[in-house]
């Protein structure tokens, strides 16, 4: 799907609302071809539409990675290729093109921003694993191909990143007023 978007920028910029998203409505033939369309199958099958890019949570990856990466560039009203996505595209290889996706994604991109996540102290979920990505790799593997449960790893992580006030569920139904019997 990104090297679709970045394919399809090539030869056709995209055009951008007046609040700077991506303008949908020309590009649906474009999101109809990507392989993970889940998302959108589900807004068709409610009977929605897609309006803005926010609601399409693989166009915001797509192009946060690839702003990211310079690859795309804002001019105006519309969203371009760069020079340097021309050379991604016609002179890098595809497993370089994947690594640098990649890693771009894992090093240079704020994981809260793509996928936005709850306060948690003076941060947010997201930002507090981007910035411990480094000790969850090492401790995922230290294991190599041991197999580990679950349950507890996230433990050792919630108690390891202090995240115990994240998890913990205030919610009580008996003192919700839209849930009370009378």
């Amino acid at each position: 799907d990104f090297m679709l978007f970045l394919n399809h920028i090539k030869d056709h910029p995209i055009q951008k609302t007046k609040t700077g998203s991506i303008s949908i409505k020309p590009i649906l033939p474009l999101l109809n071809q990507f392989k993970d369309n889940r998302h959108l199958v589900e807004i068709r099958e409610m009977g929605w539409e897609l309006h803005r890019e926010d609601e399409y949570d693989v166009l915001l990856q797509i192009k946060i990675i690839a702003l990211n990466l310079y690859i795309i560039y804002n001019r105006k009203e519309n969203i371009y290729l760069s020079k340097k996505g021309r050379g991604y595209l016609d002179k890098v290889d595809p497993l370089s093109q994947y690594t640098a996706m990649v890693l771009h994604y894992w090093y240079r991109t704020n994981w809260d921003y793509i996928s936005p996540t709850h306060p948690c102290g003076k941060s947010n979920f997201g930002e507090i694993l981007y910035q411990n990505q480094n000790e969850i790799w090492e401790m995922l593997l230290k294991e190599k191909d041991k197999w580990l449960n679950f349950e507890t790893f996230a433990n050792v992580l919630i108690n390891y990143l202090h995240l115990n006030n994240y998890f913990k569920n205030t919610y009580d139904p008996h003192e919700d007023p839209q849930f009370s019997i009378n």
